[in-house]
């Protein structure tokens, strides 16, 4: 999706120009996105030129940023405009964005320095000055030529200054071009290197399932060889079983013992009339007989 200008297009408008009129202490302005939209806003505004607005970058955010400088060659004043894209951006993210960057540009029109920066190493102030420098070098040279007494600047070296401000936007294409080439080799070789580690992650979880398989098998092998052993010993050693008798007594009703000791008291009875047979007299007992009066 295109970048959203229009939503915020007021602040960004007053805050762009605030910079490039010079009119007011603003010497620079920093913009970025609302939470994952498209939709650009103004982040933060600032008046200590480089040295501040280099404070306010942020590493997980994409940000476009405004300035102005003061040429260390000429001592007028430049626009540096910076494609700020942190290194903690997710590389959907800087893709979206990489397609906005020329529509930022058209609308933070008038930068005579482009610069196309991840780390802070890329928007360190001298070699932010070193590039405006670089890039109004032929300008001032020319100016300079100019300036003399009686002298005019030749025909093509006008067109030179004409074809300069074409080179930079030449240069802008290229740094562009080299910038999203360095962000697109680290990705892959990122990518690769998460390739990589998950394929090893994969064999190692392959190698563990492996060696689980191997354990499980083995204990059910020695599971089976254990029941085996038992019904083998079952076979061989049958069971001795003893039957206990069944000593409980047998408890009688009181009817059932009263007619038992009847019983008995009749055979006895029955034994004591018996007469015996005795052959011969003298077999016979004796019979001792005791006075009946008791004795004294």
């Amino acid at each position: 999706m295109a970048v959203n200008l229009g939503k915020n297009r007021a602040a960004l408008t007053a805050a762009y120009e605030d910079v490039l009129s010079g009119k007011s202490s603003t010497n620079w302005a920093l913009f970025t996105y609302e939470g994952n939209t498209n939709d650009l806003k103004v982040a933060e505004t600032g008046s200590n030129g480089l040295e501040e607005l280099v404070d306010e970058l942020n590493s997980g955010k994409v940000m476009y940023a405004f300035c102005s400088v003061q040429d260390p060659n000429s001592g007028l004043t430049k626009f540096v405009f910076i494609n700020w894209t942190g290194e903690g951006v997710k590389t959907a993210r800087k893709g979206t964005c990489a397609q906005h960057v020329s529509a930022v540009a058209a609308f933070l029109k008038g930068a005579h320095v482009s610069v196309n920066a991840r780390t802070e190493d890329d928007v360190d102030p001298d070699t932010l000055m070193a590039k405006v420098a670089q890039a109004s070098g032929a300008k001032y040279g020319v100016h300079k030529e100019a300036s003399r007494p009686g002298q005019r600047a030749p025909q093509d070296q006008v067109h030179s200054v004409y074809q300069k401000t074409d080179a930079g936007n030449e240069i802008l294409q290229a740094h562009q071009s080299k910038y999203w080439e360095k962000i697109k080799q680290e990705d892959n070789e990122r990518n690769a290197n998460k390739v990589e580690k998950v394929g090893e992650q994969t064999q190692e979880a392959i190698a563990a399932c492996q060696r689980g398989a191997q354990v499980r098998a083995q204990r059910e092998m020695e599971n089976e060889k254990e029941e085996k052993d038992e019904e083998h010993l079952e076979e061989e050693v049958p069971a001795v079983r003893v039957a206990l008798p069944d000593t409980k007594p047998e408890w009688k009703t009181s009817s059932e013992q009263q007619e038992l000791q009847e019983n008995m008291e009749e055979d006895v009875t029955e034994d004591a009339n018996v007469v015996p047979d005795f052959e011969s007299p003298e077999d016979e007992p004796t019979i001792l007989k005791y006075p009946s009066t008791p004795m004294k």
